[in-house]
C-alpha cells in the first residue's frame, strides 16, 4: 500500500491542519499509531 507516492514505511504525513498559529500533524504508518508532532516549517519522517 502507498499513500502519497511513498511506501507506508516511509509517509511523513497522514493528515495535517493548522491549529493555534501552528501545525498539527498526524504522522506513522498506521492509524493505532498516530504520533502528534507541532511543527512550523516542516514534518520530519518518522525514525
Amino acid at each position: 500500500m502507498q499513500r502519497n507516492g511513498l511506501p507506508e514505511q516511509t509517509f511523513f504525513i497522514m493528515t495535517c491542519c493548522t491549529e493555534n498559529k501552528s501545525f498539527l500533524c498526524f504522522v506513522g504508518n498506521d492509524v493505532g499509531q498516530l504520533r502528534f508532532q507541532h511543527t512550523v516549517d516542516k514534518v520530519f519522517p518518522v525514525t
